[in-house]
């Protein structure tokens, strides 16, 4: 003799049809594929917002170094510095411990991030520096000779990317004041 079947409720047989555990396997798919690309995306952003933290602390650290510079090269003599960047008798980029003005690190780019004895940093990073006289009383416009102010802006570059851009303003008095971050 053979066994009685046992029917459910609706008179079908308990148990899960193959089409139904494919649907089952095929929605936990999709599930876990959207929680693996929410957390992608998770990592990057703290990834990206850790480079920009990074950016602006090592122009920071940077603008800190330009800006307890004197404004004008202590030898010389007179009311104006006459030129922007190193001045004869000073050595370049490398290192640059001896620059002892603000305008001496005009035309700084920097590929191998160095401190300013010359000690490297970090070789994924890039830093460039501009500086020019304002006017002090234009709104900042740009000037072509000496105005007694002068802005400094440092831009922080990672993987060919600006991540952080300051700026600083520092006077004949010596006073700096940073503008600006990106």
């Amino acid at each position: 003799m053979s066994q009685p079947r046992v029917l459910s409720r609706w008179g079908c047989r308990g148990g899960f049809t193959l089409i139904e555990a494919m649907l089952s396997m095929l929605i936990l798919g999709v599930v876990i594929s959207g929680g693996i690309g929410a957390i992608t995306m998770a990592a990057e952003h703290r990834r990206a917002v850790r480079d920009q933290l990074r950016a602006v602390s090592l122009g920071e650290d940077l603008m800190r170094e330009i800006v307890a510079k004197a404004y004008k090269d202590p030898q010389l003599t007179g009311e104006s510095d006459p030129v922007i960047g190193v001045d004869a008798g000073e050595p370049g980029n490398d290192p640059r411990i001896d620059w002892d003005d603000v305008d001496d690190y005009h035309g700084l780019v920097e590929d191998m991030l160095r401190n300013e004895e010359g000690t490297k940093l970090d070789a994924e990073w890039h830093r460039e520096v501009k500086v020019h006289w304002v006017e002090p009383f234009g709104g900042g416009a740009d000037a072509r000779t000496a105005t007694g102010l002068k802005s400094v802006e440092v831009v922080v570059y990672k993987g060919g990317k600006r991540l952080a851009r300051l700026e600083a303003r520092v006077g004949i008095a010596g006073q700096a004041m940073v503008r600006g971050r990106e």
